[in-house]
């Protein structure tokens, strides 16, 4: 009687479970995920990030906005020194302007500045302007507080040269949709 021969066993390992392939998938998926988030927090929290933002938003205005000497941080203190705003009919000049915000503030509490300071704010009549037509609503889109709001000089400069200045005003602002 002849016994059955069974075929040699090769040396492999067993396949690995399923449950650890889908483990390690997991955790390769989160690590990604984190040095992708980690690698967005770090591009965003740059100076030259901000300075980019701030060049965008100019060149968006068609030439109406010109921002220079733009430091800081998009997740907390900026300085701004010069935005001019220019339209048909007058020309508003802020300069050394700090802004101290968070961000992180927008999901809790809408647009919350705890520090806004311009050194100087220039608004100048270039010529004949529109008559001022009331807006329907000055509600802005979305909650907007500014704890701290100061401009040390404000100068109101009319097309025939005179001129009116104002000094140390300070100012707190809430307002939602």
């Amino acid at each position: 009687m002849d016994t059955p021969q069974h075929p040699p066993v090769p040396d492999t390992p067993p396949p690995a479970a399923p449950r650890r392939k889908w483990l390690r998938r997991t955790l390769i998926g989160s690590g990604v995920t984190l040095a992708v988030l980690g690698g967005a927090v770090w591009l965003l929290g740059r100076e030259t990030t901000l300075q980019q933002i701030v060049a965008q938003v100019a060149r968006a205005s068609g030439g109406q906005i010109v921002v220079t000497g733009v430091s800081g941080s998009l997740y907390g203190r900026m300085h701004i020194g010069r935005i001019v705003y220019r339209d048909e009919s007058s020309v508003l000049t802020l300069d050394n302007i700090d802004i101290n915000w968070s961000p992180l503030q927008y999901f809790s509490e809408g647009v919350a500045i705890s520090e806004l300071h311009v050194a100087r704010a220039e608004s100048r009549s270039t010529g004949p302007s529109k008559p001022a037509v009331m807006p329907a609503s000055i509600t802005p889109p979305f909650r907007l507080s500014i704890a701290d709001g100061r401009v040390s000089t404000l100068a109101l400069v009319s097309d025939d040269g005179s001129r009116t200045e104002l000094r140390a005003i300070k100012l707190q602002l809430q307002g939602d949709g």
